[in-house]
């Protein structure tokens, strides 16, 4: 569990500026993506794979443990892949960042 909470950062922010880079976004996107998400990234991760692995070696029989682990994974990869595509700017930023004019007019356009 200690190597987990170690490397879950480091692979985190890898596989997030790795994503970045193949999107064609710049070092300073990547940096803000990493700064941003991989701490709630982490944190879900110290939730749920703790849960996931009382849960597999508590109740699941020994013969089905590798199943219920690869499907508790590709939930997890379910995750980390939308959490990896979302975009840096949501709409509580754009609004801050935008003057009071083009906000409406961002508005009015959807």
């Amino acid at each position: 569990m200690l190597a987990g909470l170690l490397a879950a950062p480091i692979s985190v922010s890898i596989m997030f500026a790795y994503t970045a880079f193949l999107k064609g976004q710049s070092i300073d996107e990547a940096k803000t993506k990493i700064k941003n998400d991989t701490p709630k990234t982490v944190m879900a991760g110290t939730c749920y794979w703790p849960i996931i692995s009382f849960l597999n070696f508590r109740f699941i029989p020994l013969d089905y443990r590798p199943f219920a682990a690869s499907l508790a994974g590709a939930i997890w990869n379910i995750y980390i892949s939308s959490v990896v595509n979302q975009s840096n700017l949501d709409s509580h930023q754009l609004t801050e960042t935008l003057p009071v004019q083009d906000t409406f007019r961002i508005l009015d356009s959807s």
